[in-house]
């Protein structure tokens, strides 16, 4: 005698256009709504990352939410084709270059060293 039970069950998946699955219909559409208000809403959302002057993390951050929002409205039927550029004036914390391990070996190799002279025991009092 078996405790098991052999039940058939179906699952529903949804497919967005750029193959994504999903088990929940709003979540599918919400992802769709983004997809398809991927062109409409980029001058939107630059317009409003810009005039707030956002840098590095935090403009990537806001642009996610932005992004959201702005799909939400336009799959709600608002009209977005009248939001004007706005020009980018403040742009990202340049990152600082990386050395090449073998150039950095081979300044360390090339670098001149430096003697110091010990100091005196009653050189210090001079000093101060």
């Amino acid at each position: 005698m078996s405790k098991f039970t052999l039940e058939a069950v179906s699952v529903q998946v949804i497919k967005t256009s750029d193959g994504k699955e999903f088990n929940d219909m709003a979540l599918a559409q919400a992802h769709q709504n983004v997809l398809d208000s991927a062109e409409i809403i980029a001058v939107p959302v630059q317009a409003y990352l810009n005039t707030n002057g956002l840098i590095d993390r935090n403009r990537k951050q806001k642009q996610t939410v932005v992004e959201s929002v702005l799909a939400f409205l336009v799959g709600a039927g608002v009209d977005l084709t009248g939001v004007e550029a706005v020009e980018q004036t403040v742009f990202d914390t340049p990152t600082p270059a990386k050395v090449d391990a073998t150039e950095a070996t081979e300044a360390t190799d090339t670098a001149e060293t430096t003697e110091t002279a010990p100091v005196e025991a009653g050189a210090e009092d001079e000093l101060f």
